[in-house]
């Protein structure tokens, strides 16, 4: 893979947000916005994609830097504060708890800086932490505790009964979900994971869910593995299989480990609300009025597959609704469009009136090494099939020297969008 390091570049794509409608409603907020704009994803590395019939480059995330400047000031010994979105992180104590439970009471008693009015934050708040740029992980660098692993938010499924988590590691992180029950102990050992893996058909939909919970004890690895079937009507998960697997450890005997608890990051400040969506039946897009992006919304975002540096062309290339200035999203931006309280049905916000349970390419990458030393590109992608696996993952199987001959490269969906609506 051909990696293109630009270190002189300018941080601004400047010819990105440029208007093909001449009015004085719209303006280009993506770089002068409210403070409702998603962050920049801090991606310094910047992957292309030549379009080797045309003779053009396409480029990423990391170089058109489009989003909210990031800016973290450790205000206190104790406390981080995000100045754009007027937020304050607790940092004084690395703190874990058992269930998310105890880690909303934690917070709702905690006093800090003679502060008592600490939450759990929602999950586009902690996605706020994110930065790809990270020397040392995927996680802001301004904080002092905040190790690797999973931490609660305040989105619960009440129905499903799940909890959304973020595990920031090093140099990535994914969201995921836990059940607000789970048996942290039992007659198999104590808990150590739990993974979702969706299944789709040829046509890109959501066919089944695998659901597996790992124990473990003194001699065994128990796998609690549970096959569900995705009601496309209903939005639900049906029919649920379950069998047990059991398998000797690895590694022979091993101490038994305690149960097993998840991070807590307590915050102060009003509640972030990312999204607030208008659609425009005619030109088929929804506005976001707070941050000002601009959505396509067509049918092309169901029945358009294609792969990631594809992608980009598309954009480029799209007119819709009079404008010809699209792009692919960021994955944080991706993020915001997100309804991280749907119980069932697809995951985006009702606005969107196009929308199935499949994944979306977005134009942020990070790099992972395969041992070489060498910085090989993995794309996130938004993962909008159905209420329980919604998250952003990531793909390995990005080559741009391959696009235009090798069918095995993936296919996934593309949702383009805009600056340049008048925000509130």
């Amino acid at each position: 893979m051909r990696i293109l390091l630009y270190f002189l570049l300018p941080l601004l794509f400047l010819t990105a947000c440029q208007e093909s409608k001449s009015s004085n409603e719209y303006i280009s907020p993506c770089q002068k916005s409210t403070i409702n704009y998603p962050p920049k994803t801090g991606q310094k590395t910047i992957f292309t994609y030549k379009d080797i019939t045309h003779n053009k480059n396409y480029y990423d995330d990391g170089y058109s830097q489009f989003g909210q400047e990031r800016n973290f000031l450790r205000s206190s010994s104790r406390v981080v504060e995000d100045i754009n979105y007027h937020l304050q992180w607790q940092d004084d104590v690395v703190v874990q708890e058992d269930n998310v439970s105890t880690a909303q009471q934690y917070c709702s008693k905690l006093t800090l800086n003679n502060f008592g009015d600490w939450r759990l934050p929602n999950m586009y708040e902690l996605m706020t932490l994110v930065n790809i740029g990270a020397s040392t992980s995927a996680r802001e660098s301004a904080f002092d505790n905040m190790p690797f692993g999973a931490y609660y938010t305040s989105n619960i499924l009440t129905q499903a009964k799940k909890v959304a988590m973020i595990t920031f590691v090093a140099n990535d992180f994914n969201i995921s979900w836990e059940d607000i029950e789970l048996e942290k102990s039992s007659i198999y050992g104590v808990f150590i994971s739990q993974n979702s893996e969706p299944f789709f058909n040829n046509d890109g939909f959501l066919v089944s869910i695998k659901s597996t919970k790992t124990y473990q004890n003194e001699t065994n690895t128990t796998e609690l593995v549970t096959y569900s079937q995705y009601d496309t009507k209903s939005g639900l998960l049906q029919s649920e299989n379950k069998f047990v697997n059991i398998k000797p450890n690895e590694f022979g005997v091993i101490p038994a480990l305690p149960p097993a608890k998840r991070y807590v990051k307590c915050v102060r400040g009003d509640e972030l609300d990312m999204g607030h969506f208008a659609r425009d039946d005619k030109e088929e897009v929804v506005r976001d009025t707070k941050s000002g992006l601009m959505w396509q919304d067509d049918l092309d975002v169901v029945n358009v597959q294609i792969q990631w540096g594809k992608s980009i062309e598309y954009c480029k290339s799209l007119d819709l609704g009079g404008y010809k200035d699209w792009r692919v999203p960021t994955v944080l931006e991706l993020a915001s469009i997100v309804n991280y309280r749907a119980e069932s049905n697809f995951v985006l916000h009702d606005s969107f009136k196009n929308s199935c349970a499949c994944k979306y390419h977005s134009s942020s990458n990070s790099c992972f090494d395969l041992g070489l030393g060498t910085c090989e590109q993995a794309n996130y992608q938004l993962n909008t099939c159905g209420p329980l696996p919604q998250r952003i993952e990531k793909n390995y199987r990005i080559d741009e020297n391959f696009y235009d001959n090798n069918d095995t490269e993936p296919y996934y969906r593309i949702r383009c969008v805009r600056c340049g609506y008048k925000a509130e």
